[in-house]
Formats: structure tokens, C-alpha cells, sequence
């Protein structure tokens, strides 16, 4: 074929002006200087071919001309054109993102909606991943974590079962002495550690993390010392270690090592001093069970430090922590423990209660120790005497399976608009294939379009989350905290998600519309004509429903249970009562003090115990007197002082109340409706009881009433008066009834006259009722939680409804017009579209009811006393779903109906 030198010319310019750097007149002057160099070599001997392809060589490429032209006209400092790959970047990657991006600035409305939805599941998640891995996180920074148990004991009774976290005084020592598998184990006790004084000189604070503790806790537990021996740290009598942050608050900057501080016990009246012998690292971003700031020495313990105490099998007083051998069968550790420690128990029961083993078993009691794994306390562990208020591992599968569906919800709705916009682009589509384009080239586009929005959302999510998770810890009480370091497989899994996301949700129509003529695409009948292809949309539709309404109404259910238990009657008056803890020093010094509080006009009455309603008591056994044939009955049991009834509104059913002018009433008790049924007695009133057997007369009923919370039931109970067995039992609560008027005149007299008596004690009080409150902030935490990510999935449903809506509307257009301009009003147009959509949410109704109404029971198994599931928390469930539907699609329905119809009979 004969060379021809215009036509290769003229080829070699249309390749110039593919690049946008290159202008016309840039064009003109390369053809010339092209020219002059074909003539040059022509003139050499070359011929036009040669010469032509000598020439255009040593032009250069088209992209080498026009960086230089670019970099003539512009400022940038690279000269590289913006629509130009960067060097890290393919070119053909390059390309989709460029074109992902202009399509995302197309469709802003769109793509905001699609971006919106999908951060919200993003952050969601990702918040929900974060308050599971605290949860998940519990006392893992122990070294040996895993070996690591807790003994705990068992004891059956006839009428009930009680598990107890908390052992006997020296069931450590025993441990280490008999069991060769257990290669260290420490007692831990908080005996009469509650509200303890601290001082150093002039600074005096309560403190509520003491626990005691023997030396070895250290060679268990990983407690980083800062200052002093951990091996020795411990070893010496009143010896003590405190952590970083108490040590800056009593001494400043100064060293702390051999410094006093002077401790006053809970139930004490006298300051004991002990020495400082090492400060460990703060612990505030580490996660466990036991929360200390101070620990002391436990074998000089001022209370219960004698060595008759020390070996005192009869009371379950501490926890007992033990470190095992690796790989042992924990079963096999426990059926040998309990089979060794039968003589010991046997020993205990024979000086308690003074009956044999064999006798104990065949009355139908039973006492075994079982171990718990250190790291599953926290959420597995809902025993008597715990240290803690602890986790619940069932929130964390709730909260898991919540992200999973903030998730899906978040998926399906950008699966649905993703599927929805194609309807708009089908001509694009269409031209492309006109054009050229290949299939595969198709599918990658869409791929990388979705792609872009993805990893935006991503992005955009990370960037939010530290900003909600102050509010989240605001309205939960929690102390969750996020660093890219930390939480980076929370991150890699979000990643992977946003990967399936952006491939899922747009290789289904890439595929399907890129397999199809471009005859059928301008036609634009071909994707919304397939009723196939509808069924799959309206049910990912009606899926993300039955998530939303499943959670508004478990969350409606929550709130109810929440209210139920704020506001049932507890069988007291638990307002207006006002509680001053660690007043036992005052109220020893001189009846004065409590007289000028009895004679003050607002206050209608004052008393003082042991415990207060809310506070955890002990566990004892009562026998009757001379009835051998009555098995006895295990009660809780407090003392009290004079007017305890009449202070907190307990109702007697029989008998009458503690009488100070009554000699005799010094060994009287009251018991509760439920511990008279547990004794089985008919006629209690009269009645003797043995009580670590010394006789106490029953001469009183009372009403039952929630002395803990409503989680268990009402337990039998034993109220003991002020008798001279108990009075070094530290009865240190005064509680006050008060008027609801001049509440703070009230207070600001009590504190004056606390000051008048002691000097050394901080005035702290607190009012019943919100004591109550706080033992149900781990459901109001759950509460807050599910309801915050409620609304994410109510918001995630909703900005879907929107988009889908919006594009069914547009598909509608003309029909509405029609329908308008034939006499249509708008109350009909607006019920024709949003029918469609109500229809579909009344069937996500349908399938949500059982769903949540399954889970809602489980749910509300976990408490002693709760609401029952009634409907109108199902219709309230039905109408919010309604509603939010209707507004969602009636606003973009409502604008359409009121347009113009002349404009919707034009609309393409």
C-alpha cells in the first residue's frame, strides 16, 4: 500500500487533539515544525515514510508535548494536567475515579442520600464494635488471665438456691496447702471498706476503692509498680500501696514511700495509720471487675485480723482468687476440690449449725465451690457479694446482633437507591455501548462509581466517630474511647464490609444492564418493566422494615420496663428520706447530736441502721425454737436503730415496732411476709427464733417490700433491733425522713450540726430515691443505647424510603400529570403513591410483631418483676411506622401533586 504523507498528517493531528492540553493553535505550529523537519531529512535522502517517522520521532509522543505546553499556561508547581493520573495511579483506575466523581456531582441529591445512609450504619457499627470489645475486654491485661479463677460457693437450701461470690477467711490458705495444681492463691476483702476516711494531716477524703489484700495478689494479678517492692509490698503489718493518682492527691509531687496515712473504717470510731510501701501505675484505662486505689494488708485487718477470725470457717466474708496450672480440665479441679473439702465443711456445720454432713445433705441442703474464669466475671457473673456491678453478656449479644442489623439496613438501603439511579442512566448506558464500550468496561465503571461512595462514607465514618462518642458516653455513663491503633480491625472489618457493599450493591444491575441492547435501554422499559426486578427491590424494602419496626418496638419496650422500674411501688417511701453515710463516730460521741435533729421541725423522723433499701446485707439461718421438725429458713438480716420502720414507711401486717422503753426488745426481730412463709409458721407473733443460737422474739410482721432490686425477688428477711450481740456491727447509715419544703434550709442545718461534732469526717449525703435509681443504670444504659441506635436505623430506613420514593415519583410523572389535568386532587395523588410503600411496611409489620415480640420476652425474663407485653405498645409500634412512611414519601408526592401538570406532561 503506497505511503501517503496529508493522510498520515492529518492522522497524526487527531491524535493531538485528544489531549485537552493541547489547543488548536499549539496543533497548527506542531504540524509546521513537523513539515519543516520531513522537508529537512526529504532534503538528506530519506524518503516521505522514512522521513515522516524520523520527523514525528523526534517531536515526541503527544502526552510529552502537551506537559510541556501545560506547564507554559499553568501555575502548578508539578505541570502535570489535572486530568492526568497521578504517577502512584493507574491510568484506566484513574479514569473510573474521574468518572465516579463527576457522576457523584451529577447527582448530588442523590449521592447525598446514598452517603448519608451508609455513614450512618458505618458509624453506628463501628460504635457498637467499640462498646463490644470494652465490654469483651474485662481483666485480659493479667499476664497469666487465662489460669487465673475466682472460687465461688454454692449452697442449697430447701427453699432456695443462693451462689455467693465470696468464700471463707482462710479457704486461700487451704487451697495452696492441699492442691498442688493451684500454684498461687490470694484473698481479697472489702470487710468495712466502704466510705473509709482517709487523711494526711489537714487533707481528709472518703474513698471508696480500698480492698484488702494478702502479699501474693501481686504474683497473680499484673499491677505495675511505680515505687516500691511488690514482692514485699504487702509483707508488713499496716502496710499499704496506692496508686498513682491517689498518691498526687494526698502528697503532691513529693515521694510517698514511708509516709502514713491514716485510715477510719466503715462501723469504726477510731483512725489506724498505715505506712506506704508502694505506688502502682493508674488503672483508669484498664478494664476489670475490681476497681482498686488503695490496697492494705488484710492478716492485721483491725476487725477481723485475730487468728481465731483468720480461721473462721463459718462466714463467707472475701473472694478467693487462684492461679492453676495450665491445660487442667476445670471439672475434674472442682469434683476434687469439693470432695477434699467436705471435711471442712463438714467441721463448719457441725460448730454452725450443729448437725453432720450426712444430716445437712439428707434435709435436702447442699454446699459445693465451683471456679469462674477471671475473664468471664464481668459478663458472666451475677452472683450474691459481688465486688462490682458487672456486665451482662447478653447485651453484648444484643448490641452485636444490633450492628449486624444497622448494617444490613445500611447494605439494602444502598443496594436499593444504587439499583434505583440506574433507572435515570439508562440512556447513558445505552449511548456508551453505542460508542463502543465493552461489557466488562461496563461493569468496572459502575463498580468503581459505588466504590468511591463507599470508601468516602468510610472515611467520613472514622472522622465521626470520636466526635458521637462523647455523646454516647454522656447519655450511657460509659467511658469508651477510639484510636485508629487500638480498633484497627474494627476498621479492617469495616473496610471488608464497605468492599461486598460497593461490589454487591451494583454488580447485579451492572451485570444485567450491560447484557442488554442499547434499543431496550433508550426505551427505558426493560429494567422497571421486569416485575422480577420489583419483587427483589420492594423486598430488600420490606427487610429494612422489619429491622426498623422490630427495634422501635423492643425499644418501646425497653423504655416501658425502665419506667415500670423507677416507678412500682417498693413496699417503702423511698422520698424524701435523705441518707448520710459514715455517721457512727458522731452518733457514739453524744446523743445531743441526734436529738437536735429529732427536735428540728422539718425533719418527721430519724433513725439509723446497718443498710438502707438498695444496699447489699448479709445471710444467715434461723432455727424455731424447741421444732426440731422445722428445718429452719436461710434469711437476709439487718440491725437496726429505733423508728427504722417508721422512717422508711414499712407497713406490719401483725405485731408492732421496736420500742425503746421496752427492756426485752433487745432481742426481738420482725420478719417479712415471705421469711414467715419460708419458717412455715402460722402465727408468728410470739414466736422464738435461734440466731447463731442466741433466742430472739418475733414481735412483728411486716408487709414485703423490694429490699434490692427488682432483677430478684423478695427475699426472706430477718430485721434485728439494736440488741448488745450486734452493736459492733457497723450500723453507720443515719437516715432521715424530711419535709418536701425548705429541703436545703433542712440540709444546710444538718451539716451545721455535723460540724458541730466532728471535724474530721466530710458531710455526704444522698436522697433515697436516686440510690434506687442507681441500681437500674445498667437497663437505662441499655435503654439509652438501643434507643440511640434505633433512631440510626429509623434515619437509615427513612433516607432509603426518600431516595426510592423520589425515583418512583420521577417513573410517575407523567402519570400524575395525566391523572391531574383529568380532575385528580392532590389527597388522591398523594394516597396513590404512598400506598405502594404503606403496603410494603404493613407487610414488614407482620413479620416484625413475632420477631420482637419472641426477643422482648427473653428479654424481660431476666428480671424478677416485670411489665406484661400488651399490644398498645405493638399498635404504638404500627403507627410510628405508618407515619414516618407517610411523611417520608407524602413530602416528595405532595410537591409533585402542587406542580404544574403542564410541566409533568413534558417530562422525560
Amino acid at each position: 500500500m503506497m505511503f501517503n504523507l496529508e493522510k498520515e498528517i492529518k492522522d497524526w493531528k487527531k491524535s493531538l487533539r485528544k489531549n485537552q492540553s493541547l489547543e488548536d493553535g499549539y496543533i497548527a505550529e506542531l504540524e509546521s515544525h513537523l513539515r519543516d523537519e520531513i522537508e529537512k531529512e526529504i532534503s538528506l535522502g530519506l524518503n516521505e515514510e522514512e522521513a515522516f517517522i524520523k520527523a514525528k520521532t523526534s517531536i515526541g509522543s503527544s502526552e510529552k508535548l502537551a506537559s510541556e505546553y501545560y506547564k507554559s499556561d499553568t501555575k502548578s508547581i508539578s505541570g502535570k494536567p489535572s486530568w492526568e493520573a497521578p504517577f502512584w495511579m493507574p491510568d484506566l483506575f484513574f479514569n473510573y475515579l474521574k468518572t465516579g466523581l463527576r457522576i457523584f456531582n451529577r447527582y448530588k441529591g442523590f449521592s447525598f442520600i446514598n452517603l448519608f445512609g451508609l455513614i450512618i450504619g458505618i458509624t453506628s457499627c463501628a460504635l457498637i464494635a467499640i462498646y463490644i470489645v470494652n465490654e469483651l475486654s474485662y481483666d485480659k491485661h493479667h499476664i497469666n488471665s487465662e489460669n487465673i479463677y475466682r472460687v465461688a460457693v454454692k449452697r442449697s437450701y430447701p427453699n432456695q438456691e443462693i451462689k455467693s461470690a465470696a468464700t471463707q477467711r482462710p479457704f486461700a490458705d487451704y487451697l495452696r496447702s492441699n492442691f498442688p495444681e493451684v500454684i498461687n492463691a490470694a484473698r481479697v476483702s472489702k470487710e468495712r471498706a466502704g466510705n473509709v476516711i482517709v487523711k494526711n494531716g489537714e487533707k481528709s477524703f472518703y474513698e471508696n476503692h480500698l480492698i484488702f489484700s494478702d502479699n501474693n495478689l501481686f504474683e497473680i494479678f499484673t499491677i505495675p509498680f511505680i515505687k516500691g517492692d511488690p514482692e514485699a509490698a504487702l509483707s508488713d503489718p499496716f502496710s499499704i500501696v496506692i496508686s498513682e493518682e491517689t498518691a498526687n492527691k494526698y502528697f503532691g509531687e513529693s515521694n510517698p514511700i514511708g509516709k502514713i496515712l491514716s485510715l477510719k473504717f466503715k462501723g469504726g470510731n477510731e483512725f489506724f495509720d498505715y505506712y506506704i510501701s508502694g505506688v502502682f501505675e493508674n488503672h483508669e484505662n484498664i478494664k476489670s471487675h475490681l476497681n482498686y486505689d488503695l490496697i492494705a494488708t488484710y492478716k492485721n485487718h483491725p476487725y477481723v485480723g485475730s487468728p481465731d477470725e483468720q480461721d473462721n470457717w463459718e462466714g463467707l466474708n472475701l473472694y478467693t482468687y487462684i492461679q492453676l496450672q495450665s491445660g487442667l480440665d476445670i471439672k475434674k479441679i472442682e469434683e476434687k476440690l469439693n470432695k477434699k473439702a467436705i471435711d471442712k465443711i463438714a467441721l463448719m456445720l457441725r460448730e454452725e449449725l450443729n448437725i453432720s454432713y450426712e444430716e445437712y445433705t439428707a434435709a435436702g441442703n447442699g454446699f459445693s465451690y465451683f471456679l469462674q474464669p477471671l475473664t468471664s466475671i464481668h459478663l458472666y457473673s451475677d452472683l450474691s457479694d459481688e465486688l462490682e456491678i458487672n456486665g451482662d453478656i447478653l447485651y453484648v449479644y444484643l448490641f452485636s446482633v444490633i450492628a449486624v442489623m444497622v448494617l444490613v439496613l445500611a447494605g439494602i438501603n444502598f443496594m436499593n437507591l444504587s439499583i434505583a439511579r440506574y433507572s435515570t442512566r439508562l440512556k447513558e448506558i445505552a449511548v456508551r455501548k453505542v460508542f463502543g464500550s465493552q461489557r466488562k468496561q461496563l461493569i468496572v465503571q459502575f463498580l468503581s462509581e459505588s466504590f468511591v461512595i463507599s470508601f468516602l462514607a468510610l472515611i467520613l465514618s472514622v472522622i465521626f466517630v470520636p466526635v458521637v462518642l462523647p455523646y454516647i458516653n454522656s447519655i450511657t455513663g460509659l467511658d469508651l474511647s477510639f484510636n485508629l491503633l487500638n480498633y484497627f480491625l474494627i476498621i479492617i472489618g469495616l473496610s471488608v464490609f464497605v468492599v461486598m457493599t460497593g461490589l454487591l450493591s451494583n454488580l447485579y444491575p451492572a451485570l444485567y444492564l450491560s447484557s442488554n441492547s442499547p434499543y431496550f435501554l433508550l426505551k427505558g422499559i426493560l429494567f422497571w418493566g421486569s416485575s422480577k426486578k420489583n419483587r427483589i427491590t420492594n423486598g430488600m424494602v420490606v427487610f429494612q422494615f422489619v429491622i426498623s419496626i422490630s427495634l422501635i418496638i423492643c425499644t418501646l419496650v425497653i423504655a416501658e420496663q425502665n419506667k415500670y422500674l423507677l416507678n412500682k411501688k417498693l413496699g417503702f417511701e423511698k422520698d424524701q428520706v435523705l441518707i448520710i453515710e459514715g455517721s457512727e463516730s458522731v452518733l457514739g460521741k453524744s446523743e445531743s447530736f441526734r436529738n437536735s435533729l429529732e427536735n428540728y421541725s422539718d425533719i418527721l423522723s430519724v433513725t439509723n441502721s446497718q443498710a438502707v433499701p438498695g444496699n447489699s446485707i448479709g445471710i444467715t439461718r434461723l432455727y424455731i425454737k424447741d421444732k426440731p421438725e422445722n428445718k429452719g429458713s436461710s434469711v437476709e438480716w439487718l440491725t437496726v436503730g429505733f423508728n427504722y420502720l417508721e422512717t422508711f414507711g414499712l407497713k406490719l401486717i401483725s405485731g408492732r415496732d421496736f420500742n425503746e422503753e421496752i427492756g426485752s426488745d433487745s432481742m426481738a426481730v420482725i420478719l417479712n411476709e415471705t421469711a414467715v412463709k419460708s419458717l412455715n409458721l402460722e402465727n408468728p407473733v410470739g414466736e422464738i427464733v435461734l440466731y447463731e443460737d442466741r433466742p430472739y422474739t418475733i414481735i412483728g410482721v411486716l408487709e414485703d417490700f423490694h429490699f434490692s432490686s427488682l432483677h430478684r425477688k423478695i427475699q426472706p428477711m430477718a430485721i434485728f433491733g439494736p440488741d448488745p450481740y450486734n452493736q459492733n456491727r457497723p450500723n453507720q447509715i443515719l437516715a432521715l425522713r424530711i419535709k418536701k419544703t425548705n429541703v436545703q434550709e433542712t440540709i444546710n442545718y444538718i451539716r451545721e450540726r455535723w460540724g458541730e461534732f466532728t471535724q474530721e469526717q466530710q458531710f455526704i449525703f444522698s436522697f433515697l430515691d436516686k440510690k434506687i435509681n442507681s441500681l437500674y443504670q445498667r437497663d437505662l444504659k441499655t435503654r439509652n443505647l438501643f434507643a440511640f441506635f434505633t433512631i440510626d436505623a429509623i434515619l437509615i430506613g427513612c433516607v432509603g424510603l426518600f431516595g426510592l420514593s423520589s425515583f418512583a415519583i420521577r417513573r410517575k410523572t407523567k402519570d400524575i400529570g395525566t391523572r391531574k389535568v383529568l380532575g385528580a386532587t392532590t389527597y388522591q395523588i398523594i394516597i396513590l403513591v404512598s400506598s405502594e410503600f404503606i403496603k410494603l411496611v404493613l407487610t414488614a409489620y407482620l413479620v416484625a410483631v413475632p420477631i420482637s415480640y419472641f426477643s422482648m420476652t427473653l428479654w424481660l425474663n431476666e428480671f424478677a418483676y416485670s411489665i406484661s407485653l400488651k399490644i398498645d405498645l405493638f399498635i404504638i409500634g404500627a403507627v410510628i411506622s405508618i407515619l414516618l412512611t407517610t411523611l417520608t414519601v407524602g413530602y416528595q408526592t405532595l410537591t409533585t401533586a402542587l406542580s404544574n401538570p403542564i410541566k409533568a406532561l413534558k417530562y422525560e
